[in-house]
């Protein structure tokens, strides 16, 4: 057994704290492109253009561009809205997906992202980025997903390590997999600027291959908004 999966096991057993764990439903705000028009693009565009304070978020990053996301059966090209405000990152959003903000939390920022057909959500498949507001260990952030009242017990998934080589988070310092009984999926850890852990969590319908793939094509355009790195950095 790995220590990767006894560490996981020891987690489990030990739990968390309520106010730490996810929730599963969460009080949310959608964000839209009509709310992200004001990317700070110096001046150009309207006269509400927003530039940001510095060291909260880099300008320059276009309000729309075109995207390349893989799906089973080749790949497709899609127009994507730069999202920023109230996160803190900046990345792209698929124009047929959607990006909620979970606001009940003080504790930090929760983005859930969905499938959106024809404006339609689909909430069977979604991935999930947490950033604590104050400065957490791994370890804390770890209890927070696999502990008594995290993710892994709400969903009742059964948590193992990943088959390798694993592709979707390179990026990741621990990496689980999940298994429901009608879903399955995946969830990745890593530190930001050593003081902040944080992790990206993608759970889809099993059989389901192409949302973590389109997953894959939003955190590609991840940035931070206080040093402007990837994921990762």
């Amino acid at each position: 057994m790995s220590l990767r999966i006894i560490v996981a096991m020891v987690l489990l057993f030990a739990g968390c704290s309520k106010q730490d764990a996810p929730q599963n439903t969460p009080s949310s705000q959608k964000i839209s492109a009509s709310t992200q028009t004001d990317s700070g693009k110096g001046n150009g565009g309207n006269s509400n253009t927003v530039t940001g304070k510095p060291g909260e978020w880099h300008p320059g990053r276009p309000d729309t561009k075109s995207g390349t996301i893989a799906t089973a059966n080749g790949s497709i090209t899609v127009a994507m809205t730069l999202m920023y405000k109230d996160i803190p990152y900046s990345l792209y959003i698929p124009e047929d997906m959607v990006a909620e903000r979970d606001t009940a939390s003080p504790k930090g920022t929760r983005l859930r992202i969905y499938n959106a057909p024809k404006g339609k959500v689909n909430r069977g498949s979604w991935a999930e980025i947490y950033v604590p507001n104050e400065a957490t260990t791994l370890m804390d952030l770890t209890g927070a997903l696999l502990g008594s009242d995290g993710l892994a017990e709400q969903y009742k998934f059964k948590v193992t390590a990943p088959p390798q080589p694993f592709p979707h988070c390179v990026w990741g310092a621990e990496t689980y997999a999940f298994a429901g009984k009608e879903t399955e999926g995946y969830a990745c850890l890593s530190v930001h600027a050593t003081t902040k852990a944080f992790y990206v969590v993608v759970v889809q319908k099993k059989g389901e291959k192409n949302f973590p793939l389109r997953v894959d094509a939003i955190l590609g355009e991840f940035q931070w908004n206080d040093d402007g790195r990837g994921l990762g950095g």
